[in-house]
This record gives structure tokens, sequence and C-alpha cells, in this order.
């Protein structure tokens, strides 16, 4: 069997589509072969790859593989009902004989009943070993994967993979200890969907503020660095942090790998509710590590809660 996973988004996006083809590469037998391709997302420029720069055991390859457009809305209307219906399960047989390349997406898993299971991913794993004809097939697997219950029983193994990080940091922090701050405006309060939660009173903001007066002791005394997209309304919180903080300083850098690995390298993340944050706090954790090191968003963001994608479980994690 050979995946090709599909890479798209910003940096937060990109290291969980890597880190769900790595979960599929060890969790099936026999192990496929499992390459990534990148997305007319990042084929048109909207954004850049860079988790290959992360990782480099990464093999991204150009998809050149026939699609039919009538197998691909085939699968789309069915997947749901693949796994559960024994109809469904027979369509899938009948196109596997004729396609030697199935396109699957993660909104065709998301809304499995499935008992005591949630996670997309692992649907789709089960579907993968229940296909017939699998073996000789090629899968073409697009989606965000965010959820992070899979990627918890291996997380030491899928860090081994990462590059020392510690290379990229700016001059003044290496070596040393800080508490790092994520502070998102940009497309956040840009978009109109979410420009309401900076008006409230369990604003983004409000979670920072909580956030800092919240920190055990032991950081308290630890510089302040606020990792941002949006420096002019950083700096309209400086005089609030200021109070909390010996040393506060604003750090935005138009290479996202430096930014990532600012919050990578932290002693204590105080997270935004984004895949950038999310990513660099869940592969920092280490095994002989115990004490509280990350402050997490408790909404995900409108209407969704950070529980709803697994968030909440990430070790040494605290919701406020």
């Amino acid at each position: 069997m050979k995946l090709i996973i599909e890479l798209s988004g910003g940096l937060g996006n990109q290291i969980f589509q890597y880190l769900a083809g790595q979960y599929l590469a060890s969790s099936i037998t026999p192990p496929p072969s499992v390459q990534y391709t990148l997305s007319s997302y990042l084929t048109l420029g909207y954004r850049s790859l860079n988790v290959d720069k992360l990782f480099p055991d990464i093999k991204v390859t150009e998809l050149n593989t026939p699609n039919s457009s009538f197998l691909s809305s085939a699968i789309h209307l069915c997947s749901k009902a693949f796994v559960y219906s024994n109809m469904g399960s027979k369509l899938f047989q009948n196109i596997s004989l004729i396609s030697p390349v199935l396109h699957l997406s993660e909104p065709s898993f998301a809304n499995i009943a499935e008992a005591g299971n949630h996670s997309p991913l692992v649907r789709l794993k089960s579907s993968l070993l229940y296909r017939p004809y699998r073996r000789n097939r090629t899968f073409v697997i697009s989606g965000f994967w965010q959820d992070v219950s899979p990627y918890l029983p291996s997380l030491d193994l899928l860090a081994s993979s990462l590059i020392d990080t510690q290379t990229l940091l700016p001059n003044e922090l290496k070596g040393r200890k800080y508490v790092a701050l994520h502070l998102r405006k940009g497309d956040y309060y840009d978009a109109k969907e979410t420009r309401h939660l900076y008006q409230r009173m369990h604003s983004p903001i409000c979670f920072a503020l909580t956030a800092c007066r919240s920190l055990p002791s032991q950081y308290r005394s630890l510089p302040l660095v606020i990792v941002t997209d949006d420096k002019p309304h950083a700096s309209l919180l400086l005089p609030l942090l200021a109070e909390m903080h010996p040393s506060v300083i604003i750090y935005s850098s138009p290479n996202p790998l430096i930014d990532w690995s600012v919050l990578h390298n932290a002693s204590f993340r105080i997270l935004a509710n984004s895949t950038f944050s999310v990513t660099s706090a869940l592969l920092s954790i280490h095994p002989r590590q115990h004490e509280l090191c990350n402050f997490l968003p408790q909404w995900f963001n409108s209407g969704i809660h950070s529980a709803d994608v697994s968030w909440d479980l990430i070790p040494l994690t605290l919701l406020l």
C-alpha cells in the first residue's frame, strides 16, 4: 500500500499532516510506503512548504497520478457508510478493482458514529485496513488531522525525527530560560466569523493576561517573549505585562520556523488556539518532565471547545 499525504495550510497544519502520515506508517501492518505531496494551496503560493525543514526524513513528491472525477465523487458520497455498510464495502471493492488511486478526505471520517472512538485519523486507519485489494493501491489522503489523541502514545518517537530547533533560535534567546506567549491577531481579527472573540469577556487578550497572572511561581521571574503576527497589537499590552514580568520582549519573524522554535524551546508556553502553538507544545514534552508547562485557551474557535479536538489531552497542559 502506498499513502500520499497532502500538505496544506501553514506550518502548524503541515506538522499535523506529517504526524498523521507517521501514525499511519507505524500502525498499519505491513507498513505502507508514506510520501507527501503539495496541495494546490501551497503550489499556488498562498503559503510556503516549511515542515520539511523541521523533519528532514519527510519525502515530498509531485502528485502525478490518474484521477477520475467520477470515482472521487463516488468515494465522497459513500465513504461515511463504508466501514459499517455492506453496500458501501461492496461499492468500494468494485471501485478498487478499476482504480489504482483512491482519494480520501478527512470530512468523510469526521462524523461516523463509532462508539468509544472519535478520531477521524483512527477511523481512516480502520478503513485502510478493511479495504480489499489495498496492498497494490495508492491512497491520496487530504485533511488537517488536528485531533492529538492518536499521536500521544508515540510522542517520543515523533519528536525524535525533529531537528535541533535550538539552532533556529535568535542569538539573544539561545541558552536562556524564558516564558513564551503566542499572541495572535492578524487573520483571526480580520475574519468576520471570529472577530467577536476579541470583543467578549473571555477574549484571547483576557486569556493572555489571566495566564500571565497565573504562572507557577518558578516562572514569574523569567523574561516573557511574545511571539506575534501583529507587533502594534502586542505593544498595546506592554504596560499591563510589564507589571507582571521583569522583562518583556516582542518577537515577530518573517520566518515561521524561527517563531515556532521560540515557542517550542520555551520553559513555559502560553498557547493560542492555533495549530502553530499546539504543535510546538505537543512535540516538546519529555518523558522525565512532570511539571505543568503549558496554558491553553478553552475555546478552539467560536462554538468549538478545545476538548472537542482533544487538545485538552496534551500532557502537562492546563486549560484556562
